[in-house]
């Protein structure tokens, strides 16, 4: 009975882990709305998320949880509502261009279509660059937070965007050609 409890508290807190996002994003967008968008608030913001999309995964694994199913799919969908809510306010803002938010969405869009439609799998299709995208998205939500302080970390984040736009844009083609029958098979790229 006792391991059943533990197994259900690792499933709650990674649950809780994970809705923190939504939060987190809610606030950042409140800061954002308000002008009281501090380095310092947006940079605990980052971490926040950060370690909450860290540690979700190993103590969801630890209470049994399986990747199966509409909850497989809250995770990804946390992560895209927090990066996409942060990096739109500073693209408003002016740190970066808005297509490095829109591309986020646009390849998000994409991966939830192929995995539920293109790949007919009940949770999300997970691939190494997607991977790679998911991990850019928080780091680059963590440089944007503290740019206000670091006038060279802000240019360089604005100078490298055409940089960040390629990964993404290559992430996308990745998945298209994959829908192509060249031997590939359908869902081996995505954003996260």
């Amino acid at each position: 009975m006792a391991k059943l409890r533990a197994i259900g508290l690792f499933k709650q807190t990674a649950n809780l882990l994970t809705v923190l996002r939504f939060a987190l994003a809610a606030t950042w967008a409140a800061l954002f709305i308000t002008g009281s968008d501090r380095p310092s608030f947006l940079l605990s913001l980052a971490i926040v998320a950060s370690l909450s999309d860290f540690l979700d995964g190993p103590i969801a694994r630890r209470g049994g949880a399986t990747t199966e199913g509409i909850g497989s799919w809250l995770d990804p969908v946390a992560d895209v509502t927090f990066v996409t809510t942060a990096l739109f306010c500073k693209a408003l803002s002016g740190a970066i261009p808005i297509y490095i938010p829109a591309l986020i969405v646009i390849s998000f869009a994409q991966y939830t279509v192929d995995s539920l439609f293109m790949s007919r799998s009940s949770s999300p299709v997970r691939s190494q660059i997607g991977h790679f995208c998911g991990v850019l998205n928080f780091v680059l939500v963590l440089v944007l937070a503290v740019t206000p302080w670091i006038t060279e970390l802000a240019v360089m984040a604005r100078r490298l965007s055409p940089l960040v736009a390629c990964v993404y844009l290559g992430a996308i083609l990745e998945r298209m050609m994959s829908y192509w029958p060249t031997g590939a098979t359908a869902g081996t790229g995505s954003l996260l």
